[in-house]
């Protein structure tokens, strides 16, 4: 049985690029603060070493993670898949990452879901619930991470909610 190899870590990067670890670290969070020349050799000991950030430990330090949410009732159902890749364009632009969820309908599942997120620390939620959900979401938003229902109204100022009128829709067409 052979061991597990052992991570590369920043002093691994900063040691074989000969700078320090706040520089390497710099280099990963904000490039903009380190020389090109700098970043040349950093980015070539990446590359040899093998190196691959934890976003975990980043997201312990920071509080928060680089990812947001999509929780739909079915994202097979087209009107969510499109609402999904709206989602994943416009998250990918800005460098976050999206958890998207389908909750099948399913109370049990849904609450999984928002629990996992909740424990992920995920930046903020968008949500398609099949059935009322305010107070669930009151919980998080508490905590600090932000949601917007989709696809009804939410019953009260406090949350957020992007919604069509059906009816207007209907006298439109």
């Amino acid at each position: 049985m052979t061991t597990p190899a052992r991570k590369v870590g920043i002093r691994e990067v900063a040691a074989l690029a000969g700078v320090s670890s706040g520089t390497v670290s710099h280099y990963l969070n904000h490039p903009d603060r380190v020389s090109a020349e700098k970043a040349a050799r950093i980015e070539r000991a990446v590359e040899t070493l093998g190196f691959v950030p934890n976003s975990s430990a980043r997201q312990l330090r920071l509080g928060r993670s680089d990812a947001i949410a999509f929780l739909a009732p079915d994202v097979s159902n087209p009107y969510f898949s499109t609402i999904a890749e709206g989602v994943e364009r416009r998250a990918s632009e800005a460098g976050l990452t999206v958890f998207i969820a389908n909750s099948h309908a399913d109370r049990d599942r849904e609450d999984a879901y928002l629990r996992m997120f909740g424990q992920h620390r995920v930046r903020g939620l968008l949500v398609a619930s099949f059935e009322p959900i305010e107070e669930r979401l009151a919980g998080l938003r508490a905590r600090g991470t932000p949601s917007v229902l989709l696809r009804r109204p939410g019953r009260g100022s406090a949350q957020p909610s992007v919604a069509v009128d059906d009816v207007l829709g209907g006298r439109l067409a």
